[in-house]
């Protein structure tokens, strides 16, 4: 896969885009920090069309953590929102809150986008620091 992270750090976000892909999976990388500034693990919010599915993985070797069905199609325009803050992530697709989990987030984290065994487009892409 192929990976950009923005370079702001923050112990809060929210980020939100429109994101198109032909693809086995795209969508939004997340990088938590230590205090010495070494990147302790990923997390993945990933669509992948063709599983029908929005998965959330993390760590270096995408461990499982959540997943839930979505009628996703490769190609197709779809509004994306995630908000991490104080240990909660919540994922919006269209406005519609498909996952919601805890994760330890810290409070040094980069985000970007990846893109797996494909092409991915993201556009309209608005980013806000939340208040912690």
């Amino acid at each position: 896969y192929q990976s950009a992270l923005l370079p702001e750090k923050t112990a809060g976000f929210e980020l939100s885009f429109v994101q198109s892909m032909q693809a086995v999976g795209a969508g939004c990388m997340v990088g938590v920090y230590d205090a010495n500034g070494w990147l302790k693990f990923p997390c993945f919010f990933a669509i992948e069309p063709d599983q029908k599915r929005i998965m959330l993985s993390k760590g270096f070797g995408f461990e499982y953590v959540s997943a839930r069905e979505y009628p996703f199609a490769q190609g197709e325009s779809i509004p994306v929102r995630l908000i991490m803050t104080e240990g909660v992530c919540e994922v919006y697709i269209d406005d519609v809150l498909l996952l919601q989990c805890g994760m330890d987030t810290g409070d040094s984290m980069r985000y970007g986008f990846f893109c797996d065994r494909g092409q991915a487009e993201f556009r309209d892409v608005e980013a806000y620091e939340l208040e912690v």
